[in-house]
């Protein structure tokens, strides 16, 4: 979309450089959380599963068909603080809500907050493509794929 994109890749791209995953779609640098300790941003070279990263894209909106792979581990390690990440799924991508959302208390501090369309908004699931904030009570390992049956 025109603005700022909170956006998450739901699986491996093939090539995951910004240049290869974003085919110039955005304006500008690309941004990852550089954590709590850091408390700031920096620029992003590639394109992990599992992570959130601002884009900026000045011109109209647009569709990106990424090529990839399914994540074998959709374990990631999340550290005590917010934390941008970002969900993986088999396709079709199906928007759910992970084992850690159901368990609140014992995981995260609620609400898990998306962005779209200039503004920030509760996120009651995650939905692939799309990153999020979390804040974290604890260094944790999560499954940041959809529940198991």
């Amino acid at each position: 979309n025109t603005g700022w994109n909170l956006i998450s890749v739901p699986f491996a791209p093939v090539d995951d450089t910004v240049d290869a995953v974003l085919q110039g779609a955005n304006t500008g640098t690309v941004w990852q959380y550089g954590g709590p300790e850091r408390a700031g941003y920096d620029p992003a070279a590639r394109l992990e599963p599992m992570r959130g990263y601002w884009v900026f894209r000045s011109g109209e909106p647009i569709t990106i068909i990424i090529t990839g792979r399914p994540v074998p581990d959709t374990h990631v390690a999340v550290v005590p603080g917010w934390n941008l990440i970002g969900p993986v799924a088999p396709f079709p991508y199906a928007a759910f809500e992970p084992d850690w959302m159901v368990h609140a208390d014992q995981v995260y501090l609620p609400p898990v907050q998306g962005y779209a369309d200039g503004r920030y908004f509760v996120a009651p699931t995650l939905q692939c493509g799309l990153g999020v904030w979390v804040k974290f009570l604890q260094g944790a390992s999560i499954d940041m794929g959809p529940p198991r049956d």
